[in-house]
C-alpha cells in the first residue's frame, strides 16, 4: 500500500488494520464460509413446491421473506450464534493484529506471568458465556434445527432469474472473493517469491511442519474413531445419558482454545500423568476435546441417512456389534467419515490456541512456529512458511477429494 498510494494513506489503513476493523474483517474473511455453507445446506431442506406455490401469488422477493427466509431461519440463527462463539474465543487473530480481548489477556497472565490463578479467573466469563448461549440454542433452536431434513425433491430446486441485476451481482461476489481470497494469497505468493526465503524455510521450520501433518493426521484419524461412535451413540440413542453427549460435545468446541488448554494443564500435569503432559500426546488429547463435536455432528447427519433395518436384519442373523459397525454401517457412512476426516484435519493442522498452550518442548507446530518467527523473523520468511502451510492444507483435501468423485464415476460406469 504504502509504495502505491503513499505514507499518509498507509498511516491510517496500519491504525485501521491493527485495531477493532482489522479483527473484524480478518475474522469475517476466515468464518464467511460457515454461513454460507450452512444456507446452501439449508435451502436443500425446503420444498420447492412451497416456492412454486408462492411465485403463484407474488414476487420472488415476496416469496424469500415470506417462505424461503422463515423456513430456514433457525438454521441461520445457529450458523450466526456459531460464528460469535468461533470468533468470541479466537486467539491468534487479536493477538496478531495487537488487539487486546479476553483470550488474549488471559493468554499473557498465564505465559508471560505465568499467573495460573489469573487467568483461569479470566477464562470463567468466556465459559459462562459460552454456556449461556449454548443453553438459549438448545432451548429455542434444537429442535427447530434438527427438523432441518433434506428434502426429497431439492434436486428440481426453482432458480430466480436475476435479469438486468445479474452483471452487478456477480461482480460483487467476484470482487468480494478476489479481495477476500485471491489478493491476500497472491501477495503472499509475490511476498514470498524468494529462493533464499523458501531455502530458509525447511531449516528454521521443517521440523515443526512434519509435527504438524504427523499430529493432524493422527488426530483426524482418532477423531473419526471418536466421532464415529459418539455419532452412533446420539442417533440410536444406545445409552441412557445420550443427551448429555452432544451438548457436551458442541460446549468443549465452543469453549475458546486457551480455555481447554489451561484445563488441559490443570488436569495432566502432575508427576502421574507426565507420560502425556510431557509428550505431544497432550496436543492429541486436546484436538480430541476441542473438534470432536465436528465428526460427530457429520456422523449423526450420515447415520441418518441409512436405514435401521439393516443393522437390525444382520443383528438378527447373529452378526455382533463390532461386525456391524465394521462390515455394514462404517462401509455405508464411508463418505461421512473421509468428509469428518477432512474437516478434523484442516481444524488440527491449524490450530493455535491450544498447542501454544500445552505443547512440550520442542513439539511446536508450524502455526505456532510461524507466530514466534513473526516477531524477529524476515517478512519473506513469513510469507513462504504461510505458503507452505497453505499447500500442506490444500494436497491432502485436494487428494481425498478427488476418491468420492473417482469412486463416483467407477460405480455409473
Amino acid at each position: 500500500m504504502s509504495h502505491l498510494f503513499g505514507d499518509s494513506l498507509t498511516s491510517t489503513t496500519t491504525d485501521l488494520l491493527f485495531g477493532l476493523p482489522g479483527s473484524v474483517l480478518v475474522l469475517f474473511s476466515i468464518y464467511l464460509p460457515i454461513p454460507m455453507l450452512l444456507t446452501m445446506i439449508f435451502l436443500r431442506t425446503i420444498n420447492p413446491k412451497l416456492e412454486e406455490a408462492g411465485r403463484l401469488v407474488t414476487n420472488w422477493r415476496g416469496v424469500l421473506l415470506g417462505i424461503t427466509i422463515p423456513q430456514i431461519l433457525p438454521g441461520l440463527l445457529l450458523s450466526a450464534m456459531l460464528v460469535f462463539l468461533l470468533s468470541f474465543g479466537e486467539f491468534s487473530v487479536p493477538n496478531f493484529l495487537r488487539y487486546d480481548v479476553f483470550p488474549v489477556e488471559r493468554f499473557t497472565q498465564f505465559s508471560a506471568f505465568y499467573n495460573f490463578k489469573a487467568a483461569t479467573a479470566a477464562a470463567v466469563p468466556l465459559a459462562a458465556v459460552t454456556l449461556m448461549l449454548l443453553l438459549t440454542e438448545a432451548v429455542f433452536l434444537r429442535e427447530k434445527t434438527y427438523q432441518l431434513r433434506p428434502s426429497a425433491e431439492f434436486k428440481r430446486m426453482p432458480v430466480i432469474p436475476l435479469g438486468r441485476h445479474r452483471q452487478w451481482l456477480f461482480a460483487s461476489v467476484a470482487a468480494t472473493g478476489f479481495i477476500l481470497v485471491l489478493l491476500p494469497l497472491v501477495v503472499l505468493v509475490i511476498q514470498s517469491a524468494s529462493l533464499d526465503a523458501y531455502a530458509e524455510a525447511p531449516d528454521r521450520a521443517g521440523d515443526s511442519l512434519v509435527r504438524s501433518l504427523l499430529y493432524a493426521i493422527v488426530g483426524a484419524t482418532l477423531l473419526i474413531f471418536l466421532g464415529f461412535f459418539t455419532g452412533y451413540l446420539i442417533q440410536t440413542r444406545a445409552l441412557k445419558y445420550w443427551r448429555a453427549v452432544d451438548p457436551l460435545t458442541i460446549f468443549l468446541f465452543a469453549l475458546p482454545g486457551t480455555v481447554i488448554g489451561i484445563g488441559l494443564i490443570s488436569l495432566w500435569n502432575t508427576p502421574w500423568t507426565n507420560f502425556v503432559y510431557g509428550t505431544p500426546s497432550i496436543i492429541i488429547v486436546g484436538y480430541l476435546a476441542k473438534y470432536t463435536a465436528l465428526t460427530s455432528r457429520i456422523s449423526v447427519t450420515q447415520l441418518d441417512e441409512i436405514p435401521s433395518s439393516m443393522e437390525e436384519a444382520a443383528q438378527v442373523a447373529g452378526a455382533g456389534w463390532f461386525r456391524r459397525m465394521a462390515f455394514i454401517v462404517a462401509p455405508l457412512a464411508w463418505r461421512g467419515l473421509l468428509a469428518g476426516w477432512l474437516v478434523g484435519y484442516i481444524f488440527c493442522l491449524r490450530d493455535t490456541g491450544i498447542t501454544m498452550l500445552v505443547y512440550p518442548a520442542g513439539s511446536e507446530t508450524l502455526p505456532v512456529r510461524i507466530f514466534t518467527l513473526m516477531a524477529n523473523g524476515s517478512a519473506e520468511l513469513i510469507a513462504a512458511l504461510c505458503v507452505i502451510m497453505i499447500t500442506a492444507t490444500l494436497l491432502p483435501v485436494g487428494a481425498l477429494w478427488i476418491i468420492p468423485a473417482m469412486m463416483t464415476r467407477k460405480a455409473a460406469q
